[in-house]
């Protein structure tokens, strides 16, 4: 194998500086790589560790592992996703033939062990990806040596772990892992990345968030030895991860069709902690797992970012928005793209106990994730963790798909084919819900704390919520939206501090909200009164203090009468307010 010494790898990054390619596109044309077209990036994570993904059991006969990779394309094909990182190197082995690592015991069930027939599953899994469109990104864990204590003793005699044992460190959780303070352990991990490039059609190199496996890390004798001057260690760990980043672009970078991305933990550090962290109380990599992820942006080590934010909208240590909008301004000013890892395993894991990721719930927080995402600025799409979960749940798989075409397809559309696009384009999209997998009651009405809700989420904008009506109680599911919506001059309420959260929301009303999120926005300035109210019968029917928005929504076309009238008094029905939100979201998106 071509050896790459530290020497030239450090003109390489001089180099790729200075021809500024320190920052690529996560997808570009390039002939012979499944890159993609378009803007959004929805990807999927296929372990191979525990045989969580592929193979799903150990097997060494090649028909049966080639059978299993082209299912498992066809799978992700059908469910839109378009790009797939295929965990090639789980614990210190190779799905591949490899020069550098053994074969690994979750492909054949023994480490070491090749498949018959000289079947490379990489190579397979990249052309079955190409064919179908799909992008493929080698996925490693560059440190871990065993996945689990029963393992240390089962290495195979050439596992560089084995060969060179003063390399492992034995960490308190029993597992074995390459001290990332030695050179020796850099160079091994780069020449293992460098093998992959040089040999496969790989649209991407992928390192997930296993760096160093916590504070009490055993490796005082390589800080003795490779300190060069640092005085406190947690400053010399993340130097030396921060080196190997770095050094794992510049390689990358030799190949402007290829592309280098790391899925670090979700949180970067809590603002408590570091006054540049998240409004968060969660556990922080930069201190435990010694990843600086928001560095590696701000200097351009990596072309893509993948935070695995694993929690739900709303979680009080570690909320979903908050995190969204806290990586997505870390990327703003940057070349690199951001985008955001999703936790679709929990929604199979989750049991019914109140745990916001059980059954349809848990599906529907998925989709309003996916929906915040694309309403928020800087991201460009999203990864779910991981293949098998949709393979575990029909409604996982059926949510994916809806979400990749935009389409939903309730069954009680059939009497008002008027709102059939805008219901299924927002429900794909997690702005609304139907009230059964199958049925959306497009004739019912909407109460306002409902209409507040989607109308809130629609727009993207958060804001702190330090005073809320006084009939919105902290305890109700649209407390946080309607209280944001106060704050942001989008509700303000019935008279005396309070909004009539269960009341049915009237036409005008609704039009009303909408016209003040579009005003905001800069989306809609009202001219001089065109008298377009008074071609309906019952326009006198409108209260002072919706005519403008009234005569507005009705010039631009976003509402229309029925049979002559406008029923701005009436209740609007579910069916009516899908339309208006799908109006209003073509406007500010």
């Amino acid at each position: 194998m071509k050896k790459f010494g530290l020497f030239v790898r450090l003109m390489v990054i001089a180099i790729a500086a200075a021809c500024g390619l320190s920052a690529l596109a996560a997808f570009r044309p390039n002939d012979g790589f499944a890159v993609r077209a378009e803007d959004e990036m929805r990807g999927v994570w296929v372990s191979a560790v525990w045989n969580l993904d592929f193979p799903r059991t150990p097997a060494q006969d090649a028909e049966s592992l080639r059978a299993e990779l082209t299912t498992l394309m066809d799978n992700v094909q059908k469910m839109g996703f378009n790009t797939i990182f295929f965990q090639v190197r789980p614990a210190a082995d190779a799905l591949y033939p490899s020069s550098v690592f053994p074969w690994s015991k979750y492909l054949t069930g023994e480490q070491g062990t090749a498949p018959q027939g000289e079947f490379d599953p990489l190579e397979f899994a990249i052309e079955q990806a190409h064919k179908r469109g799909i992008a493929l990104h080698a996925w490693i864990n560059p440190y871990r040596v065993t996945a689990s204590p029963n393992d240390n003793e089962k290495l195979a005699s050439d596992n560089p772990a084995v060969l060179h044992s003063d390399w492992v460190v034995t960490h308190t959780d029993g597992k074995m892992y390459f001290d990332p303070g030695r050179p020796e352990v850099e160079q091994l991990v780069l020449d293992g990345i460098q093998e992959i490039t040089d040999r496969y059609q790989v649209d991407g190199i992928h390192l997930d968030d296993y760096f160093y496996p916590g504070e009490e890390f055993a490796d005082e004798a390589s800080f003795a030895a490779y300190g060069n001057g640092y005085t406190d260690v947690g400053d010399w760990r993340r130097a030396n991860i921060d080196r190997l980043i770095e050094k794992i672009h510049a390689i990358t970078a030799q190949k402007p069709e290829m592309t280098f991305g790391v899925s670090p933990s979700g949180i970067w550090a809590n603002k408590k902690t570091n006054p540049l962290g998240s409004d968060t109380s969660g556990k922080q990599s930069y201190y435990t797992a010694y990843a600086d992820s928001r560095g590696w942006v701000k200097k351009g080590y990596v072309d893509y970012l993948i935070p695995q934010v694993y929690w739900n909208i709303g979680l009080e240590i570690a909320d979903f928005q908050v995190l969204t909008n806290w990586w997505a301004d870390v990327a703003r000013g940057t070349n690199v793209k951001m985008y955001l890892g999703l936790a679709a395993y929990k929604n199979i894991d989750a049991t019914d106990n109140g745990d916001a990721w059980f059954g349809d719930s848990g599906i529907q927080e998925l989709r309003n994730q996916v929906a915040l995402i694309k309403r928020t600025e800087g991201l460009g799409g999203y990864s779910m963790f991981a293949y098998n979960s949709f393979l575990r749940s029909s409604g996982l798989f059926q949510m994916m798909q809806q979400i990749s075409t935009g389409t939903v397809g309730f069954e009680d559309m059939t009497n008002h084919p008027w709102a059939v696009e805008a219901v299924n384009a927002l429900s794909a999209k997690g702005i609304v819900n139907g009230v059964s997998k199958t049925e959306f009651d497009p004739a019912r009405q909407v109460n306002r704390a409902d209409f507040t809700l989607m109308l809130t989420r629609l727009t993207g904008k958060t804001a702190e919520v330090t005073d809320n009506f006084a009939d919105v109680t902290a305890d109700k599911y649209y407390y946080k939206e309607i209280g944001m919506a106060k704050a942001l001059g989008i509700a303000a309420g019935r008279g005396d501090n309070l909004f009539d959260p269960t009341g049915i929301v009237s036409r005008q009303d609704m039009a009303v909200m909408a016209y003040r999120v579009l005003k905001a926005d800069g989306k809609m300035e009202h001219p001089a009164s065109t008298g377009a109210l008074n071609k309906f019968a019952d326009s006198g029917e409108a209260a002072d203090y919706a005519r403008e928005a009234l005569e507005a929504f009705v010039e631009k076309g976003l509402l229309s009468g029925d049979g002559g009238n406008l029923r701005p008094t009436g209740g609007a029905t579910r069916a009516e307010a899908a339309v208006l939100l799908w109006r209003i979201d073509s406007m500010l998106h």
